[in-house]
């Protein structure tokens, strides 16, 4: 009992520690402290105005695939491209596209050939090193809408 009460008392000291302390950070702590720090960081101005403002970043959403995504999946089917498209542009839980949304952003790539497949489902093959889940189906409503997207292995 008196080793649970002990290891309690070490916990809450380090916590109460690591709390005071974020409160003293300066700007050069926060950027090194991860990514959301340095997002943050930069994006905040410095309220002691002892620093030079920051960098602009390129103006590209954080969500939407930069063109070189788009150029990647043209030229090599590549799964991360197509993943980072389908995220920004396809999934029907984000966006509202329907198939010729499909057809600009993937192109008339998909396999009529795979099992199953047809006018209310297209499949597309990408490119991954491990094989697993490197195949994109998109199933269509009445209203040729995306219904469901899921990926599916050989």
């Amino acid at each position: 009992m008196r080793g649970v009460a002990f290891s309690l008392a070490v916990l809450t000291s380090i916590l109460f520690l690591a709390c005071t302390h974020e409160g003293k950070m300066g700007a050069a702590d926060r950027r090194m402290s991860g990514s959301l720090g340095v997002r943050a960081a930069a994006a905040a101005p410095d309220p002691a105005g002892d620093e030079e403002p920051a960098p602009r970043y390129e103006e590209y959403s954080w969500e939407e695939p930069a063109p070189e995504v788009f150029a990647t999946w043209r030229a090599f089917h590549d799964y991360y491209a197509l993943l980072e498209i389908v995220d920004a542009y396809i999934d029907p839980f984000c966006n509202n596209a329907c198939k010729a949304d499909v057809l600009k952003y993937l192109g008339d790539t998909h396999d009529p050939e795979y099992p199953n497949a047809g006018p209310k489902m297209w499949v597309f093959s990408s490119v991954r090193r491990v094989p697993y889940g490197s195949y994109l189906v998109i199933r269509f409503d009445d209203n040729d809408a995306v219904k469901e997207v899921f990926w599916v292995s050989e």
